[in-house]
């Protein structure tokens, strides 16, 4: 069993990781395009850039998916029946 206090910790941990993942990811992937479009002037550079802006994309849809089961998870684990 969970102690309570246990219990608001880790939900303030895990909103903090949930809040914090996407939004840097976001971030990286705005300023990865922002110097495709307006700084790169090699094509070598700019394929780099692009293969960095491809592995912003996988994690933002890895994330979504990791969110997915997660909530997979927790509707499993609370819809079970207590006897």
């Amino acid at each position: 069993m969970i102690n309570p206090l246990e219990e608001i910790i880790l939900l303030i941990s895990l909103a903090g990781a949930f809040i914090t993942i996407p939004v840097l990811l976001i971030l990286g992937l705005t300023l990865t395009i922002r110097e495709i479009l307006f700084y790169c002037n090699t094509r070598t550079k700019m394929a780099g850039l692009v293969f960095i802006a491809l592995l912003y994309l996988w994690g933002l849809f890895s994330y979504a998916v990791m969110i997915f089961v997660f909530e997979q998870f927790g509707e499993s684990m609370f819809s079970a029946v207590i006897p």
